[in-house]
């Protein structure tokens, strides 16, 4: 590649990366203390559903096929 395409790439790249920082800037944000909170109770409202805190639902099997296949 020559001089001129090369900055054209870092011209292009430099673009990308301030629409990049453009786009971040403007995001929510929330402090680290109230997302956990909110992880938590997310937690402990799906821990009957969670396969590693209730083994009998680990039991279940449900990808399981329920009829056998038989090639005759």
């Amino acid at each position: 590649m020559d001089g001129e395409t090369m900055n054209m790439h870092a011209v292009a790249g430099l673009r990308k990366e301030i629409e990049d920082l453009s786009r971040e800037v403007k995001l929510e944000r929330m402090l680290t203390s109230e997302a956990a909170k909110d992880l938590m109770k997310f937690c402990e409202q799906h821990a009957t559903e969670d396969y590693f805190l209730n083994p009998s639902i680990a039991l279940e099997n449900h990808f399981k096929e329920k009829k056998n296949c038989a090639i005759a």
